[in-house]
C-alpha cells in the first residue's frame, strides 16, 4: 500500500564532501532568511523588520519514491535519519495559507503584543517593559516553525512548500538579560555577511547523532559508494558501510516493495 509519509527523515546535500562532514561531525545549522511580511504586517508598520535570518537544520518527511522533484534543488546525497530519532530533535513545520483562521488569529496576537509593547514603552516601568519584550521574542521564536503553504522564489516563480514536508532543528541561546532560551537572531545589518555568521554558528551549535541513528546513507553513483565507505572507515563508523546505497537503486528496490504489497 502507498504511503504518504516517509520512513525517515532525509537531509539532502549536492556535495559529497558536506555529506562527509556530516558523518564525521552531525550537522551544523545555518542561517535562513525568512520572509514573513504576510504575518507581521504590525512590524512593517512599526518599522521593524519583517525578514529573519533563523538558524535551522532541515529535514524532509518525503516517501523515496517521490523524490525526485525535492533532488532537483538539493542534491544526490542524504543521510536518511531514523523517525524516533527525528521525533525527539525535530519539529515539523506549520504551513499557512492566506487569510486563513490561524493565521488572523496570530495576527491578532501580534496586535495585541505590540500594544503592550508600546504602553510599557512610554512608562517607567523596566519589569514591565522586559516582561512585554520577552513575549515579543517568545512570538517570533514561534514564527520561526511557520511557512506559507506557497509562495514566490526570488525569481517569481510560484512554489508550493508544503510539498518539502519540513521539519526543522532551530538552536536556541540563553538570552542572560530575561534568563529564558530563544532563538537566536541575526541583525539584517549582518545579512551581507552570512556566511561569516554561519562559520561562527558552526564552531557552537551542532545537532548531534550516532551510527545506530541512521537509517540509510544515499549516493549518487558507485564511485562515491566506495569513497563513503572507505571514508567510514577513517573515521571509526566502518559500521554504517552496508547502509550505503545509490539513490536509484534505493527508488527502484522501494518502488518493486510497494508493487508487491
Amino acid at each position: 500500500m502507498l504511503d504518504y509519509i516517509s520512513d525517515s527523515f532525509y537531509r539532502f546535500t549536492p556535495k559529497k564532501e558536506y555529506l562527509f562532514d556530516n558523518l564525521k561531525n552531525g550537522f551544523y545549522p545555518r542561517y535562513n532568511i525568512e520572509n514573513y511580511d504576510y504575518l507581521l504586517k504590525e512590524y512593517k508598520k512599526a518599522g521593524f523588520p519583517t525578514t529573519l535570518a533563523i538558524p535551522m537544520v532541515c529535514f524532509c518527511d518525503i516517501p523515496i519514491v517521490f523524490i525526485n522533484e525535492h533532488i532537483k534543488k538539493y542534491g544526490n546525497f542524504a543521510i536518511a535519519m531514523k523517525k524516533e530519532w527525528g521525533i525527539k530533535n525535530l519539529n515539523p513545520i506549520l504551513y499557512l495559507t492566506d487569510d486563513s483562521i490561524p493565521q488572523k488569529k496570530l495576527e491578532l496576537v501580534q496586535w495585541d503584543l505590540m500594544n503592550e509593547l508600546k504602553k510599557e514603552l512610554s512608562k517607567d516601568n523596566d519589569v514591565a517593559l522586559l516582561k512585554a519584550k520577552n513575549m515579543f521574542m517568545h512570538y517570533q521564536d514561534f514564527i520561526a516553525y511557520l511557512k506559507k503553504y506557497k509562495g514566490l522564489t526570488e525569481n517569481k516563480k510560484e512554489v508550493e512548500y508544503y510539498r518539502e514536508r519540513e521539519w526543522r532543528w532551530i538552536p536556541e541561546v540563553s538570552d542572560f538579560d530575561t534568563g529564558n532560551d530563544n532563538i537566536l537572531r541575526l541583525d539584517p545589518s549582518d545579512y551581507k555577511n552570512i556566511e561569516k555568521e554561519n562559520e561562527k554558528l558552526k564552531r557552537q551549535y551542532k545537532l548531534k547523532f550516532h551510527p545506530e541513528d541512521v537509517d540509510y546513507i544515499i549516493v549518487d553513483n558507485n564511485e562515491s559508494l566506495k569513497d563513503v565507505r572507505i571514508f567510514l572507515s577513517t573515521i571509526d563508523k566502518a559500521q554504517l558501510s552496508s547502509k550505503i546505497f545509490i539513490l536509484k537503486d534505493i527508488i527502484n528496490k522501494r518502488k518493486e516493495l510497494l508493487n508487491d504489497e
